[in-house]
């Protein structure tokens, strides 16, 4: 994924997205800084400024390991998955949705490699 239309394109397919790693606190605040030591999630910042999350936040498949946080946060990588459009809501307890974050994420990820910032 090179540029945000892409994004339409490539929905629920196989995709190879290079980028920023970002290890991320999801908060209200907006100064909040994400705990490397501490599981959490993190997200691809493309070349074009997209925000690609690895996974849905808000499930254990968006609740990145801290090793691999702390090994790849600010260097460029590349991540091989499933791209989907937006991050699915969030139920409340009461089975209504929630306020969620929209944007588009890797899910099935089957690798996370560091690569030059040539690629």
């Amino acid at each position: 994924m090179r540029k945000p239309e892409d994004l339409d394109r490539l929905a629920a397919q196989r995709v190879r997205v290079t980028g920023v790693y970002q290890a991320m606190t999801i908060s209200q605040r907006g100064d909040a800084k994400a705990e490397l030591a501490e599981p959490g999630a993190a997200g691809i910042r493309t070349d074009s400024g997209q925000v690609v999350l690895l996974g849905v936040y808000h499930r254990a498949d968006g609740v990145r390991a801290s090793d691999e946080r702390q090994r790849h946060d600010g260097k460029r990588v590349e991540v091989i998955g499933v791209l989907e459009r937006r991050t699915p809501a969030e139920l409340a307890p009461d089975g209504q949705p929630g306020a969620t974050m929209i944007n588009p994420y890797v899910h099935s990820i089957e690798s996370i490699r560091q690569v030059d910032a040539r690629q």
